[in-house]
């Protein structure tokens, strides 16, 4: 796969405080990638390091292959980027600023502003000076202005900011067809876990400026232990026969149900072990884990290893 977005080694360093630490990340074209951490783990300085904002103290970031530091004002050309809150003259119309911009950059053609308008929900409001809209709507046209060159890579920090739920929805629903029609690579930051799970084929999380997870959000929620609930005939007698087994961690019946706690590639070994048993199983529900819980369960294990490690 190609890669669109390469940091090595990346590093920003201010006096005392590293920003970013020693970054190692690859995103490849047509990924809709999630990046993810605490507030002070380093993304939105990995953003504007990539957008060649600010200069790294070590490493090297490269966009379609090419090193930003060198070769910017020829790379942004490929690139959308909405960073924080977006700033437009409040006095003009959404589509006036989206025009002025479009000159400062070269120009567009009428109809790709008419297409991005329609892309972001705006074109009813397009007339409406900006000091009208709503901080959701400003939202959506900053991402407006970020898809104006119909860019090969859209760098998003935080998109989903003041959106109501129909906006959520709205925007989900854009930068995954973006990404499978118009085969852009989207990458993104944002606090909005449940959204990202929805939205994001591959999601990277950091801590301190160093990358602790990266990969396929189905693979990563799918990784160790998961929870099922068992409908069987004999929760108390269910229970104490995979108490015997090494790939169960917990089992507990209570208000007729079983729960339990087992390895995420073995619940039809458990449904196996209880139709042995004699019992009859009716229903084997998993739970699958939520992105949340597991951003929480590897920020709980990466905080514990940092304090073992001073």
């Amino acid at each position: 796969m190609e890669p669109i977005v390469q940091c090595i080694g990346l590093t920003k360093r201010y006096r005392k405080l590293v920003a970013v630490n020693g970054l190692d990340l690859t995103v490849t074209r047509g990924e809709v990638f999630g990046f993810l951490g605490p507030n002070g783990a380093g993304k939105s300085t990995t953003i504007r390091l990539l957008l060649g904002l600010i200069q790294p103290t070590a490493g090297e970031a490269l966009l379609f292959g090419e090193p930003v530091r060198t070769g910017r004002s020829r790379i942004l050309r490929r690139v959308g980027a909405l960073v924080e809150e977006p700033a437009f003259y409040d006095y003009l119309s959404g589509r006036k600023n989206l025009e002025m911009l479009a000159a400062m950059s070269g120009g567009c053609p009428r109809a790709r502003i008419d297409e991005v308008l329609g892309l972001v929900g705006l074109t009813d409001r397009q007339h409406d000076r900006v000091h009208a809209y709503s901080h959701g709507m400003k939202q959506r046209l900053g991402l407006a202005q970020a898809l104006l060159p119909h860019p090969d890579l859209v760098i998003l920090d935080e998109p989903a900011t003041g959106l109501d739920p129909a906006g959520l929805i709205e925007i989900r629903n854009l930068l995954r067809r973006l990404a499978a029609n118009e085969g852009m690579t989207i990458f993104l930051s944002s606090h909005l876990l449940a959204e990202v799970e929805i939205i994001c084929t591959d999601v990277g999380l950091v801590s301190r400026g160093r990358l602790v997870a990266r990969g396929k959000v189905a693979d990563l929620l799918a990784r160790g232990e998961q929870q099922a609930t068992v409908q069987v005939d004999d929760p108390a007698r269910a229970a104490a026969a995979l108490g015997e087994l090494p790939y169960v961690t917990q089992a507990e019946a209570a208000d007729g149900l079983l729960t339990i706690h087992v390895a995420a590639d073995r619940l039809a070994d458990v449904n196996h072990c209880l139709v042995q048993a004699g019992l009859r199983v009716s229903a084997l529900i998993p739970q699958r884990e939520r992105l949340e819980e597991l951003y929480m369960a590897i920020m709980a294990e990466t905080a514990d290893a940092d304090a073992a490690a001073r």
